[in-house]
């Protein structure tokens, strides 16, 4: 996860938690809950359905992903891109 502070690159271990990672991530989950409500998402695609149950699990997996043993890892997590067909109510 790139860090900016005044203009410049900075570790982002050095100024994220991991506990303010799992938050944003857990935002990022509740944005597509609705769509797990069985008969929202049995409107969608199969496409679509793919999409976002690969979405939720790559969100899932992030820090189990990134974390390495001594608790970095924050500086090169990437979020997965946010699908742009969900609307945020």
């Amino acid at each position: 996860m790139e860090m900016y502070v005044n203009g410049e690159r900075v570790n982002a271990d050095e100024h994220v938690t991991w506990e303010e990672i799992r938050g944003m991530r857990n935002i990022l989950l509740s944005h597509t809950d609705s769509y797990m409500i069985s008969d929202r998402f049995e409107l969608l695609s199969e496409e679509r359905k793919t999409e976002l149950l690969n979405y939720r699990q790559e969100l899932r997996d992030l820090p189990q992903t990134y974390m390495n043993e001594d608790g970095t890892g924050i500086d090169e997590l990437e979020f997965p891109l946010e699908l742009d067909w969900i609307i945020i109510d």
